[in-house]
């Protein structure tokens, strides 16, 4: 089997303290590995340094770049790096651009030590598209950009803007993981031709449950942000207590993303308290990558109340259970979603989330688990998800064409 070195410069990868954030690109990659493709991983990270730590940072800066490259932050196989890049606020965007361009260049011979890769893979803009472009005109190697990230470029200042459009133009090929996030990419720049990869859900790591708990138990997976919107969700739990209270919900999500050990429900407990729903509840800050399986097949329904979401890991993993799923009109779980696999509701309306949680309580609704199961692998299962990232790979012209039925490279 030929072997294709990939680079993967990554805007997030899963932490050694938290590895839930960012997970399924690791996933991917394993999945990947099997098919001919080596990885090594990047992670450009913006390090704050200030007056406390100025003169050791210095010296990195000046003598010793590559202590910058830190192989203990990230977890592992394949092999993965942060790259410490310095900023400091009063040096402006200008000075602490081109200190990230000096460490980026200085570290790239410890990064690529007797490694050089074939490919350049960008995950999402800002870091994933525009180190992605860097690293592929340091080592003279083509790259792809596979963007995963709502669009929000107006949060960037407009340098750093130009440079993603830019990267998007440019690269050798641009994925993206919805058709509501290609729609967003054209929007902001038309002159590239984004190819839809849906995200890996590997189906071996899920079973339907026979066993359900004897009550209607609905479950999410969210995280205390506005495009989240766990308010809807909780509120819509409240209009459903109106209509019966024969059922449960278990909410799961934090707002840690750099170290588990701090997580807790406590915001999502304080607003299920405010609304006199905390009885129904249970809240589980978070659960590990191992327990998936076991943790959501307890439910008899998936919501989604999110007001944008670019594909939806969690939900599609509930769909690998046979577990229908009731989501908002939020973009990229409306995909996957049809008359066999769960209803869509407007956003910001938790009257109809619990209208339609009451259809499917009713049986007004039926769904078949098993049906739901045989979809999700057909459109984002192990081998599907192989096979459609080894062609948008052979888009880049030099790479070995791939085996249709396997998605595995060909012996050149």
């Amino acid at each position: 089997m030929a072997s294709l070195r990939v680079l993967l410069v990554a805007s997030w990868y899963p932490l050694k303290k938290n590895t839930i954030v960012g997970s399924f690109f690791r996933e991917q990659a394993r999945a990947l590995q099997g098919s001919g493709v080596e990885f090594r991983v990047v992670k450009p990270t913006i390090f704050y340094w200030g007056v406390s730590n100025f003169a050791s940072n210095l010296y990195k800066l000046l003598f010793n770049p590559d202590a910058l490259l830190d192989a203990s932050v990230l977890e592992q196989d394949p092999p993965a790096y942060v790259l410490n890049l310095l900023y400091n606020g009063y040096f402006g965007s200008y000075i602490n651009g081109k200190l990230a361009d000096y460490i980026t260049r200085k570290t790239c011979g410890t990064l690529l030590k007797d490694w050089v890769p074939d490919l350049i893979h960008g995950i999402s803009y800002p870091n994933g598209a525009v180190f992605a472009e860097f690293y592929s005109k340091l080592v003279h190697k083509p790259y792809v950009v596979v963007e995963h990230n709502p669009l929000l470029l107006h949060s960037l200042n407009k340098g750093i803007a130009d440079k993603v459009l830019g990267a998007y133009r440019r690269a050798s090929a641009v994925g993206v993981v919805s058709e509501d996030l290609k729609r967003a990419v054209l929007m902001h720049q038309p002159d590239c031709d984004p190819t839809t990869i849906w995200n890996l859900v590997d189906e071996t790591v899920f079973t339907i449950k026979v066993d359900k708990p004897a009550i209607f138990t609905i479950a999410t997976i969210t995280y205390p942000a506005f495009v989240k919107d766990y308010k809807t969700f909780l509120k819509g739990m409240y209009e459903l207590s109106q209509l019966t209270q024969n059922f449960r919900f278990i909410m799961f999500g934090n707002g840690s993303f750099d170290d588990l050990s701090k997580a807790n429900s406590t915001e999502f407990e304080a607003y299920a308290n405010e609304l006199g729903i905390c009885h129904l509840g249970t809240f589980i800050p978070f659960f590990t990558r191992d327990e998936i399986d076991s943790v959501l097949s307890r439910a008899s329904l998936y919501v989604v109340t999110s007001i944008s979401e670019t594909y939806g890991i969690a939900p599609r993993e509930a769909m690998m259970l046979g577990i229908p799923v009731v989501t908002t009109a939020c973009g990229g779980v409306e995909d996957a979603i049809n008359e066999e696999t769960g209803i869509i509701i407007p956003i910001r309306n938790p009257e109809k989330l619990a209208t339609a949680i009451h259809k499917i309580m009713r049986k007004e609704i039926a769904y078949n688990p098993e049906a739901i199961r045989e979809f999700a692998i057909q459109s984002f299962g192990k081998d599907v998800f192989v096979t459609k990232m080894m062609s948008f790979y052979k888009k880049v012209s030099f790479l070995p064409a791939t085996d249709a039925a396997t998605g595995t490279l060909n012996q050149e």
